[in-house]
């Protein structure tokens, strides 16, 4: 085996032990082989050489997974702006002030 450090190789193929990892971390084996063309693209255009390439990899592909369910979560969190129930409390405040009363009315086309 070959330990001085290399450039990725274009047909890179992550060893099965970088998809045992994922599925033990509840990684879908389909996203793991969606990001290795990024990966490997990335890599090769930095020029970083390697003596092993399955450790960056896996640092690679849990950096992504964990991206990616960052986003979803905050996509899926309750915000005032997608749901309705705050509005009930602001308006009842509005028509108990004069002035909040008449931009409501105002906002409301009347």
């Amino acid at each position: 085996m070959n330990t001085s450090p290399q450039r990725i190789a274009p047909d890179y193929k992550p060893s099965a032990r970088v998809f045992e990892l994922a599925e033990e971390c509840g990684i879908q084996s389909d996203f793991v082989k969606k990001q290795i063309p990024e990966f490997i693209f990335y890599f090769q255009e930095k020029g970083t050489r390697r003596a092993g390439w399955d450790r960056t990899c896996w640092s690679w592909i849990k950096r992504s997974w964990e991206w990616k369910e960052e986003k979803r979560k905050k996509a899926t969190r309750t915000h005032p702006q997608s749901n309705k129930e705050w509005i009930a409390p602001v308006i009842k405040v509005a028509k108990s002030r004069p002035k909040l009363k008449d931009l409501l009315r105002i906002a409301n086309g009347g």
